[in-house]
């Protein structure tokens, strides 16, 4: 950011300070830093379309390397954050909410950022898994291939052949449960 009045131009990332074109490096002081908000998810009845209850025990992770568990009313605060970073937010039962590029969070020296995220639940009954089989060497879809989807414990889950295009789709309907499956 350029100041006409002041003369003086800040990195993106305020890390670093420039006065007449000459790069001037601070150290920042890490106290007061911080992002803090709720994660939250659909209700149920009258509220199922509306993020509205809260997700506990979900963790939000900044880049960098802190984290912290949001507590029972969906509330988080993660301190000494500062730049522009990415956050992720996961909890068993939902879709992994990440915050990247033009939605990452920017945090100024000394500044507590408010960012509230919505976490959408996964229901693993419509989930599904697409498998497409190419020769590399060839470079062409293998027809009639066998795939066969197991879990951990080497448990057959589901089977079939691929098409002639080498596609083979496996529907959930309450058989798999996705996360079982090791690829």
């Amino acid at each position: 950011m350029i100041s006409p009045f002041l003369g003086f131009v800040t990195t993106a990332d305020a890390a670093k300070l420039i006065i007449s074109d000459i790069a001037v490096a601070y150290e920042e002081a890490l106290a007061g830093n911080a992002v803090e908000g709720y994660v939250l998810t659909t209700g149920t009845g009258t509220n199922s379309s509306k993020y509205t209850t809260a997700v506990e025990g979900a963790v939000v992770q900044v880049e960098g390397g802190q984290s912290v568990r949001t507590d029972a009313n969906g509330y988080y605060k993660v301190p000494s954050v500062t730049g522009r970073k990415m956050l992720t937010v996961t909890k068993d039962g939902f879709v992994t909410k990440y915050l990247t590029g033009a939605k990452r969070v920017y945090v100024n020296k000394s500044h507590v950022t408010s960012q509230n995220i919505a976490l959408d639940k996964y229901d693993v009954t419509k989930l599904g898994i697409n498998v497409t089989v190419n020769d590399d060497a060839a470079k062409t879809a293998v027809n009639d291939a066998k795939v066969t989807l197991k879990n951990a414990a080497g448990t057959v889950l589901a089977e079939g052949n691929t098409s002639a295009s080498g596609e083979i789709t496996f529907g959930n309907n309450n058989i798999i449960d996705i996360r079982d499956i090791v690829l």
